[in-house]
């Protein structure tokens, strides 16, 4: 999962953690569920270069906005 100039890049399985992220009301509370269930699932792959939540929050937003792109 990545987050260039505001656009969300991840895979079909980040994707699918995303879209159940997003059903939480606010963006840092679905920042933190998405972190959760990546960590869980272990789709991250560097976890100490990406423990800021607001990254996770970041990401919802872009999603919301429909600015991603799934490979």
């Amino acid at each position: 999962m990545e987050l260039k100039e505001g656009k969300l890049i991840l895979s079909e399985a980040e994707y699918a953690e995303l879209r159940k992220a997003n059903m939480m009301a606010s963006p840092n509370i679905a920042g933190i569920y998405l972190r959760s269930a990546l960590r869980n699932k272990n789709l991250i792959e560097d976890l100490d270069a990406q423990t800021n939540n607001n990254f996770y929050a970041e990401c919802i937003v872009a999603y919301r906005n429909n600015n991603y792109e799934v490979r």
